[in-house]
């Protein structure tokens, strides 16, 4: 329970509506951004980052929130 995942590879292979289920079940709060650029166009991850996450405050703490959490130590 204690661990932090990011969203790096995952997204091009899971589909979303398993990425969600994952989400839910571990915790938004836990979840950091991260792309496979430049494998992956960094701009096709934020798009679908904004799909699974549709609230701002969610989107907004994985996109960055949380990993500034994270290295703040809070």
């Amino acid at each position: 329970e204690n661990i932090w995942l990011d969203t790096a590879f995952c997204l091009e292979f899971m589909p979303p509506e398993q990425f969600k289920s994952l989400v839910e079940k571990h915790g938004h709060e836990r979840i950091l951004f991260a792309t496979d650029s430049p494998w992956s166009p960094q701009g096709d991850y934020i798009r679908k980052m904004r799909d699974l996450f549709p609230d701002d405050e969610i989107f907004a703490a994985v996109m960055g929130g949380n990993a500034e959490r994270l290295f703040n130590g809070k």
